[in-house]
């Protein structure tokens, strides 16, 4: 298994996902397209658009996510444009022989109108407005149920991390902090919750962190450690939108 997601844009993901709804109408595993549009949470439009690939029309994390779960034996690496194929699994292994749940976890999404929801609530349970998205885990060995996936709003971390971008992120523990090396995290402190990158870790010597934008208008601000809630390594991207 590689240890990077493979570049892969959105157009070559909105055809794989053409060809499958093609596939399943076709091959009468649901009986129309919008059979398959009520199966997956999406609308006709939606689902006709996509099959017929409409210029504009993309097919959605929730949408792919919510297909997945519906249609065990199709195959992620196919649908996510990892692999060339085949489209769907002999029982319920994957390619590379490994179980789909060993390379698959549900996380908790949290949007950006929802990150003071979720850090109000990270310690116990969350909140019915905290969905779940599924999340392919290219290293399995890195399985971390903790994981949360955040949404990206703003421009400050452009170009790495536009807007409306989806990233895996794990937590670091409190007595690691300290340790933090070069790398974007995202902060909880006081009231405020950044996604910002990380260069000089200064907790040992001045008691604070000093986040950086990525873009050269968005500036820098340093947290005093106390005031930090908690802190979550930016593992990778999960989805970015088409440019």
């Amino acid at each position: 298994m590689s240890e990077t997601v493979p570049s892969t844009s959105q157009d070559a993901i909105n055809q794989r996902f053409s060809e499958l709804i093609n596939f399943l109408v076709k091959s009468k595993r649901v009986g129309s397209k919008s059979r398959f549009a009520d199966m997956i949470g999406a609308t006709q439009a939606q689902v006709s658009q996509l099959s017929n690939r409409v210029a504009g029309r993309n097919a959605t994390p929730e949408m792919i996510s919510r297909t997945l779960q519906v249609f065990p034996d199709l195959n992620p690496e196919w649908m996510l444009c990892l692999s060339e194929g085949p489209m769907l699994l002999e029982g319920n292994v994957t390619s590379k022989g490994l179980l789909i749940d060993q390379e698959f976890v549900d996380l908790p999404f949290v949007k950006a109108n929802m990150r003071a929801t979720f850090t109000e609530n990270m310690t116990g349970t969350l909140p019915p407005e905290i969905e779940r998205i599924r999340v392919l885990y290219v290293q399995p060995t890195k399985l971390n149920k903790q994981g949360v996936v955040f949404e990206v709003n703003g421009d400050s971390m452009e170009p790495g991390y536009p807007a409306g971008a989806m990233v895996l992120a794990l937590p670091v523990p409190q007595v690691d902090w300290q340790y933090l090396s070069a790398g974007v995290y995202a902060v909880s402190f006081g009231s405020s919750f950044v996604i910002k990158r990380i260069r000089d870790n200064e907790i040992l010597t001045k008691g604070l962190l000093t986040l950086h934008s990525d873009s050269s208008e968005g500036g820098s601000m340093p947290v005093l450690v106390d005031d930090i809630r908690a802190v979550w390594k930016i593992d990778r991207i999960v989805y970015s939108p088409a440019r």
